[in-house]
């Protein structure tokens, strides 16, 4: 390729939005980047040595850019300034640039999509690029991109050139040449620009389904433990309860078949506490678990043939080293007249605030009058935090919502920064015998593979 024929037009840099004209210095130059500006860029000296300022026309408006012309020890190159974006600018060979299907080309490897296509004019030169452009001279440009990277190519009654070039960012430029003001702000989504949400989707998509998985595994974990009923409570106490070797005189039968008399006032089952075997001690202390529904007594009786037993639990809090009031609750297990020589298990649940307690049992048993005495059973008493209840599928799938909404949030996010970029794609068809070597634009694009 010739680089007479690169001239100062070379380089892709098609509008990105309306926009209003850039600010010129004397003579109608943009004073962006000053020619004469020396600066190193991609390990290479580079020196400003001209400027073309280009525009399109789409649906009457006016749209234009500016192409610095560099002086590089490997050749010219270009920066392209457009709305404040800017694009690094290196010419490429035609050969190397093959058809990849409808609408896209193919170069070194990668797959560039069409952009745009229309009719450039030059508005100003300036510095050494008035020796390949005038004002006036037109060109037919096409872009297709890859972010970050664009391909661009001009077409002129001197022949076709091709050209890559680079997006850069903010802040690139000011730091490669040491400007003293920083350029313009990038303004709207350049068609070469990066998309930062796509940058971050894996990581999105990593933290989602890390989020999941705990979630599942945690909503499976509180299941399993409420499911397993009485053998997922977390024993707080378990303790074998004294019992005296005769039985309680007063336990009788009474007319309605009860193993008991009614209960008199302060008297647990009917039965003076002084016929009664008393649990307590240091060992019948342990801590109640915060979150948690209740507690869960279970008195077992290891063989409940012919014996009435109760035991009348009291809980009291230990606050600063001493009791406070406590509160009772009694469980009895009824076995007379039963035959078979089988344990037997009462439960039943309370409800108490964290905390330390401490347990004093009064138990008393009684033998059936009808049937001979085997001696006082063997009792356990059982205390037990109930789990947490299990997860309903509602709030299983609120947290499994929101578990996904990052990922979500992300995909959209870049959805709509790809619909700002696609927003401000055009083309046009170039006009019969716009240049004297025909009319086809796309003539010398080889075939890709």
């Amino acid at each position: 390729m010739e680089r007479s024929r690169q001239g100062d037009c070379q380089g892709p840099g098609g509008p990105t939005e309306p926009r209003p004209a850039a600010t010129h210095g004397a003579g109608g130059v943009p004073d962006i980047l000053p020619i004469g500006a020396r600066g190193q860029f991609r390990g290479l000296s580079c020196r400003c040595i001209g400027m073309v300022e280009r525009s399109v026309t789409v649906e009457d408006e006016e749209h234009r850019w500016q192409q610095y012309l560099l002086e590089t020890p490997g050749g010219p190159r270009w920066l392209v300034h457009d709305s404040g974006h800017w694009l690094w600018v290196e010419p490429v060979e035609a050969t190397s640039v093959q058809r990849d299907g409808v609408g896209r080309v193919r170069h070194a490897g990668r797959s560039y999509r069409r952009f745009q296509a229309a009719l450039a004019t030059v508005r100003s030169v300036a510095g050494a690029s008035a020796e390949h452009a005038r004002p006036g001279d037109r060109a037919w440009i096409e872009e297709y991109v890859a972010p970050p990277h664009v391909l661009g190519r001009e077409w002129t009654a001197r022949g076709t050139t091709w050209s890559l070039g680079t997006w850069l960012a903010p802040g690139t430029v000011v730091e490669a040449f040491g400007l003293d003001t920083p350029t313009p702000e990038p303004q709207a989504v350049h068609p070469a620009q990066p998309n930062p949400y796509e940058a971050r989707q894996k990581p999105a998509l990593y933290v989602s389904m890390a989020l999941v998985g705990l979630t599942l595994l945690a909503f499976s974990a509180a299941g399993l433990v409420s499911c397993r009923g009485e053998g997922g409570d977390e024993v707080l106490l378990r303790q074998p309860l004294h019992l005296r070797p005769e039985p309680s005189p007063t336990v009788v039968r009474a007319a309605d078949g009860s193993p008991r008399r009614a209960r008199p006032p302060g008297r647990p089952f009917g039965v003076p506490a002084t016929e009664a075997a008393v649990t307590s001690g240091p060992g019948m202390s342990f801590e109640v678990p915060a979150l948690r529904p209740g507690l869960r007594l279970r008195l077992e009786v290891d063989d409940a043939r012919h014996a009435w037993v109760g035991s009348w639990v009291t809980l009291l809090e230990e606050k600063g080293g001493e009791d406070t009031e406590g509160r009772a609750l009694g469980l009895e297990v009824d076995g007379w007249g039963r035959e078979e020589p089988r344990g037997s298990t009462v439960r039943k649940t309370w409800s108490l605030p964290a905390g330390t307690y401490r347990a004093l049992v009064l138990t008393w048993w009684a033998a059936d009058p009808e049937r001979p005495s085997l001696g006082p059973p063997r009792v356990t008493l059982t205390i037990g935090a109930i789990p947490p209840a299990p997860p309903d599928a509602g709030c299983c799938m609120c947290f499994l919502i929101l578990a996904v909404v990052p990922f979500f949030l992300n995909v959209s996010a870049a959805s709509d920064f790809e619909k700002k970029r696609w927003a401000q794609s055009f083309f046009e068809t170039p006009p019969a015998g716009l240049f004297s070597d025909g009319d086809d634009p796309e003539a010398d694009l080889g075939e890709g593979r």
